[in-house]
């Protein structure tokens, strides 16, 4: 036991050995106690009321005691009367009434193919308010898919809100509720823009099966886009897909914006970015990332028609209530946010000779890079359970009495 994983053995099997009180033990013993205290307190009295007869006093007209008279054997006897008191009023059959409560509900589990080691355990599961469980793979089948766009609306004070169908990664199934039927805004194709090219997971389909590799975030995100579809006239005619059909979206916004350097994610900033090239030849940087993060980032929003503006106080309350609406409704969040001036960017073309190819080897520059943002939307993702489990998470919502 002389190594670390020795010690970290000793104090496992430590661990094993202690016994946690559960809720009944606490009870019973806050019960014994106060029990203790009632019955002692109940037997002083009674025996100091019965003193007269074991001890008397004569007091002498001045008001003097005199002639104290003190029976040894009435005091003896009234003492044991109070201690005959205190045995009787101790419920000695209360164990036994317990272990026969918890036993029986050992055997009503036992009948539901419920197995207790542990009678106390029968008990605790009355009052169980949190279930733990393995999730990723278990409960869920570590899938996501995008249940809900936000979207920048015409005014700073405006929201628009997409409810987006679909259970798996199929960009053919659902589809996005109230999605504008002429040509996108500029405020949606910057999302499509975003979601698709600052991603690194991909979407393939296998014995009729569509799998994702990578994040899946990411890859939900890549399905959003699909949906979302591609701005007509960004790409010439002639360009094609080719064999990758299935995300064809994706593929034509990373042939628009070729993306030419990668700030990974990290926990400090909770973001990820990627500096891409247009076709005009401005570098710009794309973000995705913690809406809170990335919000606290930027300093202005763009709205539906394309046009930029200050990012004040009230639109970051309204994008935060936004977001803890979807929060609440159990979806992850993401936010997106670019930045199109980058003065020490501006020539970068990927290359490792640029001067500013130093500052992309230095993760902690990331969040400076990242800095004066603008905001252009959020998503929510749902985790996908798994079918076989749906029934036993109603079955648990449901109060059941026994």
């Amino acid at each position: 036991m002389e190594t670390e994983i020795g010690r970290v053995h000793t104090q496992i099997h430590v661990a094993s050995q202690m016994e946690e009180e559960t809720p009944l033990k606490k009870k019973l013993n806050e019960f014994g106690e106060m029990l203790t205290k009632i019955i002692g307190l109940i037997c002083v009295l009674v025996w100091l009321i019965n003193v007269k007869y074991f001890f008397t006093v004569e007091y002498y007209e001045s008001g003097w005691p005199r002639n104290f008279k003190f029976s040894f054997e009435k005091c003896t006897y009234y003492f044991e009367i109070a201690v005959a008191l205190a045995v009787a009023a101790i419920p000695e059959g209360l164990p036994a009434v317990i272990t026969t409560c918890l036993a029986l509900g050992t055997r009503k589990m036992a009948q539901k193919n419920a197995l207790v080691r542990k009678l106390p355990s029968v008990e605790t599961l009355g009052c169980t308010t949190v279930i733990c469980s393995d999730k990723t793979g278990t409960l869920t089948t570590n899938q996501m898919a995008v249940a809900k766009l936000v979207a920048m609306g015409q005014a700073g004070e405006e929201l628009r809100s997409f409810k987006v169908d679909g259970t798996s990664y199929s960009p053919y199934d659902g589809e996005i509720h109230d999605w504008p039927s002429e040509e996108m805004d500029a405020n949606l194709q910057i999302i499509a823009k975003i979601a698709a090219v600052c991603n690194d997971a991909s979407v393939a389909e296998s014995e009729h099966r569509f799998v994702a590799s990578g994040m899946p975030t990411e890859a939900a995100l890549k399905v959003l886009v699909e949906k979302m579809g591609f701005p007509e006239g960004l790409l010439p005619d002639g360009s094609s897909c080719g064999d990758v059909d299935l995300l064809c979206c994706c593929q034509r916004w990373n042939e628009y914006e070729h993306r030419i350097a990668t700030l990974e994610f990290d926990r400090d900033r909770k973001s990820m970015g990627v500096i891409v090239n247009s076709p005009t030849g401005k570098n710009s940087l794309l973000v995705k990332g913690a809406v809170e993060n990335v919000l606290e980032r930027s300093a202005k929003m763009q709205l539906q028609d394309g046009s930029v503006i200050p990012l004040d106080d009230k639109s970051k309350k309204l994008i935060l209530n936004a977001l803890h609406e979807m929060s609440s409704s159990a979806l992850r969040c993401l936010g997106f946010a670019y930045k199109d001036e980058l003065p020490e960017f501006e020539t970068y073309d990927g290359s490792e000779e640029h001067p500013a190819h130093e500052l992309l080897l230095k993760p902690s520059n990331y969040s400076s890079i990242e800095s004066q943002l603008i905001f252009v939307g959020l998503v929510g993702l749902r985790i996908l359970l798994g079918k076989r489990y749906t029934k036993q998470f109603k079955t648990v919502e449901q109060p059941v009495f026994v």
